[in-house]
């Protein structure tokens, strides 16, 4: 990775808005900044700001933020070495990579692990092609249906049977047996080192960029007593948390067609390409992650699910939509009928593109399959399926949203609306006390104090973007008054630099994002002196007001009103400076 100087000479050779341009053809300038519609995620309203001068960009709508190499990195599902490689290029810099004797050896290593991992693709690869070993996958992959071209895109193989042919054959490339066992492609056990997959029907684990990562290999024996998928353990190149099977093939049909289609099996994705449905994605036998899902963030912000149809599929449905609405994804599911997965769909002669092309809206989709599982009849029946119903609910932030659904729930059970909407606050109310029940009570404190603080927190980076992006109405303010406001000493820091024009490359990490969001804030151009000083003296009376109300809480919180002479003349201060504000 170059050192820092040099990449400060390539973000200063790149103009931010030719480099963004082609992707953000909405991209247009008012006042300072430029506007446009955000590249990673679906929106109707522009909240994509890029400030060409500092070379900063950022999504008011989805978060995304950073620098021209950020950029690169999120745009091309790069990560930052590689990004910087292809910064320089642009820019014309050629990188002195600097780099610690450690990383050197972890870089080795890593080379070394995708190596192996490559040919060993490529070995079990011409097994299950060519040898006659391969006789055994072969039938297996006729009987599953698994296309050559299918076999070649994901480079499938098969793990002949035996002890030690992939071990010969690795060792016969130069790599040592007991590195092979550290990598997960060899076990030693009772003082023997062999092959870990055999007779296995293996699927190359590929990331994102096109490396091979690891293996997820299945049983194709009807006398295999190990488990049914065996997979890699974790190395240097593969933590499974952050990977999703087939996105490396999926990308593009994903960017093209604007969602993700999430399943289960290897096999479920498998035959949605031979269908015609590349733009689909598994997690690795885990539930899904953060980090699975900020990876799909870089491609889309919709998810289709299509899930298996049991129990376990549908309680993992239920998480997994908690999750993307958590990190601000759209979520349909993909009703798959009376098929147990996708792949018994497909073998079953249904058409998936016509599935794929009627997704469903969560909460309708719960409302239709739950109501086959209760006796609506049974009064204890209905209330566990209405029970279920506004718990889903609960989970949905849009109010329009919110009164269709219970619309729609209370035609299903026959219920007057405003008792499922009197319930569905109880169900919240429950819900939110037993997730702080479960904390500890310094935690729930401070998840009050900072849900407090980040409204606040608004008001404050809204004011500074003001008088960031109008300096030529600030002359008459008065930033002593402004700075005695200021929730912390970031602000006041930020405040401060920019009063005193210190340049951004002089600011820390913290100052500089709090910089950023506030610059690229769109905001409202003023047209005269007169409107900008309305708006500024408006936000800070209001905070002004708060910092009292703030101070009046703290004397009176939990002392029932049992206060002495200073805390009374206190707050009768207070109270004349608050009513003076009014």
């Amino acid at each position: 990775m170059g050192d820092r100087g040099q990449i400060e000479e390539i973000k200063s050779k790149l103009d931010i808005i030719s480099v963004i341009g082609p992707y953000v053809p909405t991209l247009k300038r008012s006042g300072r900044n430029y506007f446009g519609l955000c590249p990673f995620h679906k929106e109707k309203t522009p909240s994509f700001s890029v400030n060409q001068e500092l070379g900063i960009y950022k999504c008011f709508g989805c978060g995304e933020g950073g620098d021209v190499i950020k950029f690169i990195e999120k745009i091309d599902g790069i990560d930052f070495p590689k990004a910087l490689e292809v910064a320089a290029k642009r820019a014309g810099v050629k990188l002195n990579k600097k780099i610690s004797p450690e990383q050197i050896e972890n870089a080795k290593i890593k080379e070394n692990i995708l190596k192996a991992n490559s040919l060993a693709s490529e070995f079990f690869q011409y097994i299950l092609l060519k040898h006659p070993q391969g006789e055994i996958g072969r039938e297996y992959a006729k009987k599953r249906k698994l296309t050559k071209e299918v076999i070649e895109r994901f480079n499938i193989g098969l793990a002949p049977g035996g002890f030690e042919n992939l071990k010969k054959f690795l060792i016969k490339k130069g790599f040592k047996p007991y590195d092979l066992v550290k990598w997960g492609l060899l076990v030693e056990k009772n003082g023997r080192i062999y092959d870990k997959f055999r007779s296995r029907l293996t699927f190359p684990v590929i990331d994102h960029q096109g490396d091979v990562v690891g293996f997820s290999c299945r049983a194709i024996l009807q006398d295999e007593k190990g488990p049914k998928y065996l997979n890699s353990p974790e190395t240097l190149v593969y933590q499974k948390s952050r990977t999703l099977f087939g996105l490396f093939q999926a990308k593009e049909a994903i960017r093209k067609s604007g969602f993700a289609i999430l399943v289960e099996g290897n096999i479920d994705l498998l035959s949605s390409h031979k269908a015609g449905v590349e733009n689909i994605v598994a997690p690795l036998g885990t539930a899904l992650t953060i980090d699975q899902i900020n990876l799909l963030k870089r491609y889309t912000d919709t998810v289709y699910f299509a899930l298996d149809t049991d129990n376990a599929g549908q309680k993992a449905l239920l998480k997994d939509l908690d999750l993307i609405d958590q990190m601000g994804m759209n979520a349909f599911v993909l009703d798959i009928g009376k098929f147990k997965d996708v792949d018994d769909l497909i073998v079953g002669g249904e058409n998936w593109q016509e599935v794929v092309g009627k997704p469903v809206d969560i909460v309708l989709y719960f409302l239709k399959s739950l109501k086959t599982k209760y006796d609506l009849a049974q009064p204890i029946e209905k209330n566990k399926y209405i029970r279920q119903i506004l718990e889903i609910i609960s989970k949905i932030h849009n109010p329009l949203l919110i009164n269709d659904y219970l619309n729609k729930l209370a035609s299903e059970v026959n219920i007057d609306i405003k008792i499922l909407f009197s319930e569905l606050n109880n169900i919240k109310d429950y819900l939110q006390k037993h997730k702080l029940s479960e904390l500890p009570s310094d935690h729930k404190i401070s998840i009050e104090i900072k849900e407090a603080r980040q409204k606040e927190n608004l008001l404050f980076k809204y004011l500074l973007a003001l008088l960031l992006n109008n300096q030529e109405y600030t002359s008459n303010i008065k930033y002593s008054e402004i700075e005695d406001l200021m929730p912390d000493e970031l602000f006041k820091k930020v405040l401060k630099s920019t009063l005193s024009g210190r340049l951004i490359d002089k600011m820390d990490e913290e100052e500089l994002k709090l910089y950023s969001d506030c610059i690229l804030m769109p905001i409202d151009s003023f047209e005269d002196q007169h409107q900008f000083d309305h708006e500024i003296n408006v936000i800070i009376t209001r905070l002004r007001k708060e910092k009292i109300n703030s101070e009046i809480e703290k004397i009176k919180g939990g002392q029932n009103l049992d206060l002495d002479d200073v805390e009374i003349n206190r707050l009768t201060v207070l109270i004349k400076q608050l009513s003076s504000l009014k």
